[in-house]
Order: C-alpha cells, then structure tokens, then sequence
C-alpha cells in the first residue's frame, strides 16, 4: 500500500482554480440544524457550499474548474471540515480546512484516493479507506489520521496510521458513538461481510458471518445496533443487527423491492432508506418499535441521499423533480401532504448532491 504524504494545501499546478472563501465568522449562526453543506459539480464549475437555512445565504467554501468535490463531512466539534477532490481516477486528495480557514492541509495520493472519511466523536481523528491502485476495484485499507497532529497543533512523529493493511479490500469505516470501535466492511472471506475491531487495528470481529454481500454499515447513536445492506434476501434490503456482536439480526424492509442508503436519526428510534417500491426511489421512514413504514417523498421523480438534521426535525435529501439534481428540505412533523413538507434549499435551479449537516 502506497502512504500519503501531508502537506500545507497550496497552489500548486494541480491545485490551480480551486478558491477556498473565509466564510466563517461569529456572526453566522451554530445552532444544530441551521447549515448545511452540500457539492454543486457542473460541467463548467464544481463548489462546496454552505448554506445559512436561517439567513436564506449560500457561502461558496471551495471552487475549481478542474476538480470534483466528493464527501463532505464536518467534525462533531463543528471546527472542521473534511473532504475529498478528485481530478481523475488516477488522482485524489483528502482534504481538511478549520472552520475559520487559518489550518488548512491535504493527504495526497495516487490512484483512485480515499473514500468516505469519518470523524471519530472526540473530532481529533478521521478514518479512511485508501485504494492505491488505479482502478475503483483496487484493494484499499483503512486509515487513521490524527488531526492536530497533521494540522500541526501537536507534535507527533506520523500522524497517518493504517489499521488494517491487509491483502483484503477494507472499506466503509464507521465509528462506535462511544469512539472505542470502528465497523468497516472487507472481503478477506471471499464476500463483504461487516466487521468491527479496536481503534488500534486490533481484535476483529465478523459480525455478519455470511456468504451474502453485506455493505453500508451505519451505527445507531445510541450504539447498540449497525444497520445496513445486504443482498441475503436475494433482493437488497436493509437490516439491523447487535451492533457488537452481530446478533439480533433482523431484515426490517421486508419487502421485494431494493432499498439503500440506510440514515439513523438522532434518537436511535428510526431509520430512512431508499426503495424502488414504487417504481422510482423515495425515501422512507421506518419506525423500529412498531415496524411502521411510509413514504416520505411521494413523487414521480428519484429522490435519494437522505441526511438527519442534528436536532430530527428535517431530512435533507437530493431529487431530480425540478429537471435537475437538487438538494431539498423534508420537515418530518410536517402533519400535512408531503409536497406541503418539502422545500428546496436553493429557489434557483442550481444543482446539489451530498448534503451534510454542520453540527
């Protein structure tokens, strides 16, 4: 496996075209649930933005012509934000920038880089799974970095550590809320299967132990459960199994349909998901204690990539309904139709994917 080099992000030839704004100051609000970050990639321009759902305000972070922004995800502390830029299949980068832009470095690597960094609850590491090669279907590890180490706001001999570094495909990193754990998926047994280990890199554990595929693992907030995807009911459904031990397995879509992109909301007590029931993806919401589903999009277009607000009272997701890809808003007590719960973020037709909540 190749190991990234950290270095101070600068401009360099690769680089070229990408504009970080200062847009954080004390005047813009922090309450949970009022910012949302999210990517707008054009054939002309790609940006991150911010936007300020108090003040109605969109705030470019990041822009380039040359680059695509993928995987936004802000620290629980809300002082930074990771992210990944990607020039080709052959080039990539993990970015992270503070909140007030003063700290800003880059994890760079050949092949197709790092996908889906997750911070650990303390916001002082971020996991990662890095793949050197230069095919998607490369092996890859899973990597810890020590983010004050790499930021520089404490001395350390190596900030980046890999856990796993095995001739499997690792992938998928996910933290226990209590940051002892990581759960990743890995095919060392010939399928993915889902398995948990020590932030260390020790003591594995697999926890689906099945011959079927077994993916997007997302742990409860409260840490007693993983849900995720697998295809052992011949069709991909979500299940939800004991979050340590993999028991209690149970599918809690149950249906012929597919689902995906399982999302806990913040009391641990539902979930939403992705299904095909009608004949396009909606995005629904499923009751654990009553086994309860319904829809929650009901309409005609796709409508994917549901995000929780911290505080559970809307769902952030993408939809194609207004002849383009954007990011809309679903107020979960709405008590009314769903078209009358739904607002766009944007009242322009720009186009969104990837929201993200600031914490």
């Amino acid at each position: 496996m190749h190991i990234y080099h950290l270095i101070p992000l600068i401009f360099t030839p690769a680089a070229i075209g990408i504009l970080f704004a200062l847009i954080f100051s004390r005047t813009l609000p922090s309450r949970a649930g009022e910012m949302l970050t999210f990517v707008s990639n054009t054939t002309a321009i790609h940006e991150l933005r911010l936007a300020d759902l108090n003040r109605g305000l969109v705030h470019t972070l990041a822009r380039s012509r040359l680059m695509l922004f993928r995987s936004p995800v802000w620290s629980p502390n809300g002082r930074f934000l990771a992210y990944v830029t990607e020039e080709s299949l052959e080039s990539s980068e993990l970015v992270v920038m503070s909140m007030d832009g003063n700290q800003r470095f880059r994890l760079a690597g050949r092949g197709v880089g790092q996908f889906r960094p997750v911070w650990s609850p303390d916001s002082d590491q971020l996991a990662f799974a890095y793949a050197g090669g230069t095919l998607i279907s490369s092996q890859s590890d899973i990597y810890l970095l020590d983010v004050p180490c790499a930021l520089k706001l404490k001395s350390c001999d190596n900030p980046l550590r890999n856990l796993t570094d095995t001739p499997a495909d690792e992938r998928e990193p996910i933290w226990s809320p209590d940051g002892k754990h990581i759960a990743f998926v890995s095919d060392q047994e010939g399928q993915r299967d889902i398995y948990a280990m020590d932030i260390n890199g020790n003591n594995w554990v697999n926890l689906t132990r099945s011959p079927s595929e077994d993916f997007s693992p997302v742990w409860s907030p409260d840490g007693t459960r993983i849900a995720f995807v697998s295809d052992r009911a011949r069709n991909y459904e979500i299940f939800v199994m004991d979050a340590l031990t993999g028991d209690a397995l149970r599918n809690v879509s149950l249906n012929r349909a597919e689902e995906w992109s399982p999302a806990w909301s913040p009391d641990s007590q539902h979930l939403t998901f992705i299904s095909d029931e009608t004949g396009n993806y909606q995005i629904y919401l499923l009751t654990l204690d009553k086994q309860r589903v319904r829809n929650l999009t009901h309409h005609n277009s796709s409508d994917f990539s549901p995000a929780w607000s911290p505080d559970g009272k809307h769902i952030a997701f993408v939809s194609n309904r207004n002849e383009s890809q954007q990011i809309y808003l679903l107020n979960i007590d709405c008590g009314v139709t769903a078209e009358d719960c739904i607002v766009p973020v944007m009242t322009t037709r720009t186009e969104g994917s990837t929201p993200v909540w600031r914490p």
